[in-house]
């Protein structure tokens, strides 16, 4: 399994996320979204990283906008 750690930007925002990458060539991809004031890093989360590339799916985990630093404009 690899983690590839990005950051983006949504409206003037930034967020953070990881995708966790399985072994295999072009898996399918699972995007989690946490619940309200939860954060990338809850235990559905965390579970959901380590088990869905251990079967083959990719899966992409983010922080929502709640909380993030401002982009310099």
């Amino acid at each position: 399994m690899q983690m590839i750690e990005t950051q983006f930007v949504v409206d003037h925002l930034i967020l953070t996320g990881e995708l966790f990458l399985p072994d295999t060539l072009d898996p399918p991809l699972v995007v989690g979204s946490h619940g309200l004031e939860g954060s990338r890093h809850s235990a559905k989360q965390q579970v959901l990283s380590r088990l869905l590339p251990e079967n083959g799916m990719a899966f992409f985990r983010f922080d929502h906008r709640g909380g993030n630093s401002p982009v310099g404009i």
